[in-house]
C-alpha cells in the first residue's frame, strides 16, 4: 500500500497530477483553534505555525487557516522550512460550515482577500510604509535540498531585511502578497532575496506580487548573488 508521504511525493514530480489536492495534511494550524492544540485538525489545531513547523517532519503537509502568523517575538526569528514541507494558506479552519476544510479546493488561495498573514510586525505597530518598533528581520527562509518546499497562499508582509531568503534551493512558491517590507540603508533585498552561497537556486514563482516594499539602498527589489 502506498502510504500518504509517498503519495505526496509521487504527485510532487508529476506522476499523479492534482491528486494531492485531495489529500489530507499532516498538520493543522489555526490562531483561534481552541482544543489540544496538537496540530491534529482543525478544532485540534496547533496556534502557531512556528510550533507546527517545528514539529513537521520532511514531506508533511500544512493547513494554515486565517490570522497573523509571527516566527516570534525577536527581530531574529524565521519559520525556516524543512525539506519538502509544504504550506497552505487560506483557509478558515473551525469556523469554516461544517466544521473546517477538508480540500484544498475548499479554501481562497488570494493573499490580498485571505487575511493569512506571515508577519513580522512584532509589536502591532508599524504604519503603511514604515516600520515603527522592533520587526523581524527574514520572515521565511527556505535553504533545504530537494525534495523542495511549496509556501501557497499567504501575505509575507513587515520584514526588516528580506521577507523571504532562497539560499541554495529551488521552492514553489505560489499566490503570495510580499508587501509592506521596509530595509534600512545597510540591508538589501526586502522582498525577496536569492542567493547561491550554499547550492543552485532556481525558485519556481507564479502569481506572485510584489507592492509597497521599500529599501534605501536597493529598492526592495529582488536580489541574485
Amino acid at each position: 500500500m502506498i502510504s500518504k508521504k509517498q503519495l505526496i511525493c509521487l504527485a510532487f514530480f508529476g506522476l499523479f497530477g492534482n491528486a494531492s489536492s485531495y489529500a489530507q495534511p499532516d498538520i493543522f494550524v489555526d490562531k483561534n483553534a481552541g482544543g489540544a492544540n496538537n496540530g491534529s485538525s482543525w478544532i485540534n489545531a496547533y496556534t502557531e505555525l512556528s510550533t507546527a513547523i517545528s514539529n513537521a517532519s520532511p514531506l508533511d503537509e500544512i493547513w494554515v487557516a486565517d490570522g497573523v502568523y509571527l516566527a516570534g517575538a525577536s527581530a531574529g526569528d524565521t519559520f525556516d522550512l524543512p525539506v519538502g514541507i509544504e504550506l497552505y494558506g487560506g483557509f478558515q479552519g473551525a469556523s469554516h460550515p461544517g466544521g473546517g476544510e477538508t480540500s484544498r479546493d475548499e479554501r481562497n488561495p488570494d493573499p490580498e482577500t485571505n487575511g493569512t498573514v506571515l508577519g513580522g510586525d512584532i509589536n502591532a505597530d508599524d504604519n503603511p510604509g514604515s516600520i515603527t518598533g522592533t520587526n523581524t528581520s527574514i520572515i521565511l527562509t527556505i535553504d533545504t535540498a530537494s525534495p523542495f518546499p511549496v509556501v501557497d497562499g499567504f501575505e509575507v508582509s513587515g520584514a526588516t531585511d528580506t521577507a523571504v531568503l532562497i539560499d541554495g534551493s529551488s521552492p514553489t512558491l505560489r499566490n503570495l502578497l510580499i508587501t509592506e517590507n521596509h530595509g534600512s540603508a545597510s540591508l538589501s533585498g526586502t522582498a525577496m532575496r536569492i542567493a547561491t552561497n550554499i547550492g543552485t537556486a532556481a525558485p519556481v514563482i507564479a502569481n506572485v506580487r510584489f507592492t509597497n516594499n521599500s529599501s534605501q539602498q536597493d529598492g526592495g527589489r529582488r536580489q541574485h548573488h
